[in-house]
């Protein structure tokens, strides 16, 4: 009956002790592995927005000599390429 307490305490203890090893696992090692992922795509997705957003504004500059970003209701910041003037010399 004694052995039959200790064997169940035993497989109880080695049950906990895998399951907190797992945890540790998971927290140490595959959880910074996941969010290094999920970084890297955020990342990427946002350089991909970026790059498309200014290829776009400098497409429409081409195309029609300016572009007009509204702000808000009341302001809008208009951008023109600038071509600075040559100086002659003389």
């Amino acid at each position: 009956m004694v052995k039959d307490k200790k064997d169940v305490l035993i497989r109880i203890l080695a049950l906990g002790l895998i399951i907190l090893l797992s945890v540790l696992v998971y927290i140490l090692i595959v959880g910074p592995i996941i969010k290094n992922n999920q970084s890297s795509i955020y990342d990427s997705g946002y350089n991909q927005g970026q790059g498309d957003f200014l290829r776009a504004m400098i497409s429409q500059i081409q195309n029609q000599g300016f572009v007009n970003i509204p702000l808000n209701q009341n302001q809008s910041l208009v951008l023109i390429p600038y071509t600075p003037q040559q100086t002659q010399n003389q």
